[in-house]
């Protein structure tokens, strides 16, 4: 009779347990090969992909603010996004972008807009936060009132007060032009 006796075997692995790997979005195979005392070798592979799944962090985030809305009836979005810090794990150089670009903005009068700063990695992965933008328009309203004139009383002594509310003219830089 044959007696089968089953032998220890000695595994090994490529690359080595404890190798510290970091390459974002990268496939790589990790052997393992077993070697046994007879000699007999038996392999396998798996592929491993490292995927980045942390987001990037923001930090100098401005405040919410005020902007005086201008005689053209805008304001001036700042560039917010070069006052944030980004950083990530993995990317060095993480992208900053925000939502309204710097520059003139129109506006209607006293308004509230939502300027988004987000922070993206190579990956995709995100992280934002929201400047509240709020548009106030401290012109008041230019009143034009009719000539002075002269009128004469009725019989009576007196004199009646017409509407004068469809000669006088205002101006508002948020609103354009109307009668009142």
């Amino acid at each position: 009779a044959t007696e089968c006796v089953n032998r220890d075997a000695t595994i090994l692995q490529s690359p080595a347990p404890g190798t510290l790997v970091s390459s974002t979005d990268t496939i790589f195979n990790m052997q393992m090969e077993a070697i046994d005392e007879d000699g007999n070798v038996s392999s396998c592979a798996t592929s491993i992909r490292l995927q980045d799944g942390v987001a990037p962090q923001l930090s100098n985030c401005p405040r919410d603010t005020l902007i005086a809305v201008n005689d053209d009836c805008a304001i001036i979005i700042p560039d917010y996004a070069a006052r944030v810090t980004v950083t990530d794990n993995c990317d060095p150089f993480p992208a900053v972008d925000q939502s309204i670009p710097p520059g003139v903005y129109p506006v209607l009068g006293d308004s509230l807009i939502r300027v988004r700063i987000e922070g993206r990695d190579r990956t995709g992965n995100v992280d934002e936060c929201v400047v509240r933008v709020r548009a106030r328009d401290f012109s008041p309203p230019r009143l034009t009132c009719p000539d002075d004139f002269r009128v004469e009383l009725n019989d009576s002594g007196r004199y009646v007060l017409p509407d004068f509310l469809l000669t006088a003219g205002i101006t508002d830089n948020c609103q354009g032009v109307s009668n009142v």
